[in-house]
């Protein structure tokens, strides 16, 4: 086991070994970037002086870090294969999108006083941002060591577990535990605890349902990929206790990504003839299952609002619950963007005009479940809609040719991290399981618009220590 660790240890390293090294700025903004992508946006960035667009963990540490590597290494910055792959999905998205909205102009009308031209404008914004993210992780990405991700990660795993176990105790009724709560909750960082009245375990997001980002694309993949690669029996505890987390948020989009998860686990080692893994992955899932279940009957009915299976079956029930507002209003989005690429098959309208077609396409039962957040849209209150979610935004807003040109781009980073298996390591592991979780965040946790950083740090992952 010893040797195992060593060999894949020295391989996590073996590019960085050789690549120029990443000045201190760009590599403090890249841990940062890390360890709050998909946490609560900071309380000092919640101010006045920040602007609205800008009030974004993501979109702060990776601009800052950006300006770091202009200032100490502007010699050496160039197009690298990851930008260079993704440039044709950002140029062809940014022209079609403008074209789509003279062709629109005239014949949508005005929303909340947007025109097409005028609604589109953000959404070109964050799409060129998407270009500064990809070419920023992936180029920290390749002058670093699978040392300094490590040490990211285990920051950001310690701190998710130490503001979720807190969450957990104050569900619990623990005593002391609501005064220690306050304690890390500096500047109501932590405020969507309260929100849900301490009744679902909300970790570091900014709403139960942001979990599934959390545990899907970093804490779980990386947890998994250190036990099974020597990293020691702390993360197979960690993978437990993230499991029973995951149960407490009562999310469904957190329980679909778990899943997902797991499929991706069972499925990288089910060629394995005698896998150790599969057995270790099930055992934790029985173990965190097993701790649910006896946990409830001797808490009073604290720890949850009832029984486990009727938790279960509360949650699991909200994607076919028509009255329920959550998923109403995420279906309407949805619905939308389906109906507009059936009209607008080649380029769509371009990310940003999906508002206009909203109304036409809402089916009556989404108003009669009394969906507010529908009916903001409908009344242009919250100004012009876009598409929602990160896959459906790219389907409506860019078309057939937006999907081909991202999945061309999806295709790279997969071949680029098979192609690399070896250097990567365990880290190879963490990007085929995160991958697997991809699927039910971004077409239900995560927006194309606002500095997705957590889903690029997983497709861009295929580039650490890559750079001789």
């Amino acid at each position: 086991m010893l040797q195992k660790t060593v060999s894949v240890h020295s391989a996590a390293n073996q590019g960085g070994a050789n690549s120029q090294e990443l000045g201190s700025g760009a590599r403090l903004f890249f841990a940062l970037a890390i360890v709050f992508s998909t946490t609560a946006t900071l309380p000092f960035f919640n101010i006045s002086l920040v602007p609205g667009f800008a009030r974004n963990n993501g979109f702060i540490f990776v601009a800052l870090g950006l300006i770091a590597l202009l200032i100490s290494e502007r010699s050496n910055l160039k197009f690298n294969k990851f930008l260079g792959s993704f440039a044709p999905f950002v140029v062809v998205g940014f022209l079609s999108s403008i074209l789509m909205s003279f062709l629109l102009t005239g014949n949508v009308g005005a929303i909340a006083g947007e025109t097409p031209l005028s609604a589109i404008t953000t959404g070109l914004m964050w799409l060129v941002f998407d270009a500064a993210i990809v070419f920023f992780v992936s180029y920290c990405y390749a002058r670093c060591t699978g040392e300094f991700l490590d040490c990211a990660l285990d920051i950001f795993l310690i701190l998710v577990l130490l503001v979720s176990g807190i969450q957990t105790l104050v569900m619990l009724g623990f005593p002391g535990a609501s005064t220690i709560f306050n304690l890390i909750n500096v500047g109501d960082w932590l405020r969507a605890f309260k929100d849900v009245a301490f009744e679902r375990l909300v970790g570091v997001g900014s709403e139960p349902a942001g979990m599934a980002k959390t545990l899907g694309l970093l804490c779980l993949p990386y947890c998994y990929c250190r036990a099974v690669n020597g990293g020691g029996a702390r993360y197979g505890i960690a993978f437990a206790l993230l499991l029973l987390f995951a149960f407490l948020t009562k999310a469904t989009t957190v329980y679909v990504t778990v899943a997902f998860v797991l499929l991706g686990i069972l499925l990288l080692h089910s060629r394995k003839a005698k896998s150790k893994v599969v057995i270790v992955a099930m055992s934790l899932i029985c173990a965190a299952s097993c701790f649910a279940v006896l946990v409830v009957p001797f808490t009073g009915g604290q720890l949850i609002s009832a029984n486990t299976i009727d938790t279960l079956e509360a949650v699991l029930g909200k994607i076919s619950d028509v009255g329920n507002q959550s998923t109403a209003y995420r279906t309407s989005t949805l619905i939308n963007d389906i109906e507009i690429f059936k009209d607008y098959p080649i380029f769509g309208v371009g990310d940003g005009n999906q508002g206009f077609f909203y109304a036409q396409n809402l089916p009556s039962w989404i108003l009669a479940s009394g969906s507010t957040e529908a009916f903001s849209a409908l009344s242009g209150s919250i100004g012009v809609l876009n598409g929602g979610a990160f896959l459906p935004s790219i389907i409506s807003g860019y078309g057939i040719v937006g999907c081909v040109l991202f999945g061309v781009w999806i295709g790279f980073c997969i071949r680029m991290a098979i192609r690399r298996k070896k250097e990567l390591g365990r880290y190879y592991d963490m990007f085929i399981v995160a991958i697997f979780a991809c699927i039910p965040i971004l077409l239900m946790a995560e927006g194309f618009q606002g500095a997705p950083v957590d889903v690029f740090l997983i497709f861009c992952l295929p580039a650490l220590g890559g750079q001789k």
